[in-house]
């Protein structure tokens, strides 16, 4: 039955936002979120929790060894441990539409969906889990999306060449409503490097702010212009 859960979850959890562009964007109300399962222990860290995702994977690969999920080394990810966790936030659809400029993506509304929490051994990214959180309480809520993960690994290694050694990264995930953008969004030396592969730019290129900004209200107006008025009268219907 938990191997059951845990596929759907990290199915589910992979597909694109899709947010009505006529409503403030919600974690509860989005496609991509998965709903926790209210069986799963919770704990008072991410940390804790991660732990007890790593052994949960650990458990179903071993009863299930057929069931990959991207990882080809157990003695791996049987050594690793969770790394710095990963916010992973919705922005503002309305803002963005009224917002052609901005140098940090602190300047915009986000609602935190998910938390992801890396699991590294010998300098490697095995694999993530997912986490939900409320009350200060975090559970698992997925495990090992391999999509999600190669994209990290290659954030990983792009992000260190920007980086001093032993400096830990400060990253952040950001999903774009209705554009099905998502942005890696690190940290050095208080400023903010995009990295993603929306619309031309690259995964393993650092990008300023200012110009993911400008192209994603391009899209985010054009594609209210084409789809705003269908999105709202569908609400209305509901």
């Amino acid at each position: 039955m938990k191997l059951c859960q845990y596929l759907l979850a990290c199915m589910t959890h992979c597909l694109p936002f899709v947010l009505a562009a006529c409503t403030s964007s919600s974690p509860s109300s989005s496609p991509g979120q998965q709903a926790t399962d209210t069986t799963q222990p919770t704990f008072t860290t991410p940390q804790q929790a991660a732990q007890q995702g790593k052994q949960d994977l650990l458990d179903i690969l071993r009863m299930h060894p057929e069931t990959a999920l991207g990882i080809t080394d157990t003695g791996l990810l049987s050594r690793s441990a969770p790394g710095q966790p990963i916010p992973q936030e919705v922005l503002d659809f309305q803002q963005l539409l009224t917002t052609d400029s901005a140098v940090s993506f602190s300047q915009f509304r986000r609602e935190q969906a998910h938390t992801l929490v890396p699991l590294m051994a010998d300098g490697r990214l095995v694999t993530i889990v997912t986490l939900a959180s409320e009350n200060d309480q975090w559970k698992v809520s997925a495990l090992a999306g391999k999509a999600m993960s190669d994209d990290l690994q290659v954030v990983l290694q792009a992000a260190s060449r920007y980086m001093r050694t032993g400096e830990p990264v400060r990253i952040s995930l950001v999903e774009v409503p209705n554009l099905q953008a998502r942005l890696f969004v690190v940290e050095v030396n208080d400023t903010e490097m995009v990295f993603t592969p929306y619309n031309g730019f690259s995964l393993r290129e650092a990008v300023p702010v200012a110009a993911v900004v400008r192209v994603l209200h391009r899209d985010a107006v054009e594609f209210q212009k084409q789809y705003g008025d269908q999105l709202k009268r569908a609400r209305l219907t509901e």
